[in-house]
């Protein structure tokens, strides 16, 4: 009997740990990111007949310049954590970022000659990110520390025009792997948490992407089963690429900047 009552508190006990282990984890999150643009987007065309004012070896560029304006949008995040330690975790994101121009040409493009007076325009970028990701380390001496891809999409749409003669409309996609590192700090018995996060691709030329954040948040436990939680950070994302298709050209120099704040969700 005393042998029975042993084995059933050990597995009491066993199941209870096992219950209150961080095996799985939830959370998500969404908020509004107030950032501001900085750079331009640059479209280049070679002589072709299609494009009035072209020679055959002519060349016309479209300069769409930010004006630097502050410009609010939505941003979303979820991941999940589970113990199969062969399969990644799984983190999706969201985001908008848009930026108010100026499109000025050289030669002659989208109805524009050089001495035509510069028409605004708008810039927006949706990105859906899908991130795999290992924990390295869950709350380790108080770190977590995560590592991982990040397989990025961006649609972008740059448009503009005067209502009559100049129609400014360039869309596309562009898929983008990153190296994902994810740094988090949390002391004990606390509910305050500090994180970083990188996200970066180079290959060594003109071609780099970097998207970082840092963060602090604070969980509210009053509700045992979902955690609602505050989040505020800083995000600064940066683009340098320069694309040459055909007898087209692309330049993307942007950066993008701003403070971030929303609302959190752990199961």
């Amino acid at each position: 009997m005393k042998k029975m009552l042993t084995t059933l508190a050990t597995l009491a006990t066993l199941s209870t740990t096992a219950l209150n282990a961080d095996f799985v984890r939830v959370e998500m999150g969404g908020g509004m990111w107030n950032q501001t643009s900085k750079g331009y987007f640059q479209y280049e065309k070679k002589g072709v007949a299609t494009f009035p004012g072209l020679g055959s070896s002519g060349t016309a560029t479209a300069t769409d310049t930010s004006q630097e304006v502050e410009k609010p949008n939505g941003y979303f995040w979820a991941y999940i954590k589970h113990p199969i330690p062969i399969i990644p975790n799984l983190r999706v994101e969201y985001s908008k970022i848009e930026s108010e121009g100026i499109l000025t040409v050289t030669g002659e493009l989208y109805g524009m000659k050089a001495d035509s007076a510069p028409v605004p325009t708008n810039l927006e970028l949706t990105q859906t990110e899908v991130i795999p990701y290992y924990n390295l380390l869950d709350n380790t001496f108080w770190l977590t520390l995560d590592l991982g891809i990040d397989v990025k999409f961006i649609h972008y749409e740059a448009s503009g025009g005067d209502g009559s003669t100049v129609d400014y409309d360039e869309s596309g996609d562009i898929p983008l792997p990153l190296v994902y590192v994810r740094a988090r700090v949390q002391p004990p018995l606390t509910n305050f948490g500090i994180e970083a996060v990188l996200k970066y691709i180079s290959d060594g030329g003109d071609n780099t992407v970097s998207d970082m954040l840092i963060k602090a948040d604070y969980t509210l436990d009053f509700i045992p089963i979902i955690q609602p939680g505050l989040e505020v950070g800083y995000r600064v994302m940066s683009m340098d690429s320069d694309i040459t298709d055909g007898d087209t050209r692309t330049i993307i120099d942007y950066d993008f900047a701003g403070v971030y704040g929303g609302l959190m969700l752990r199961f």
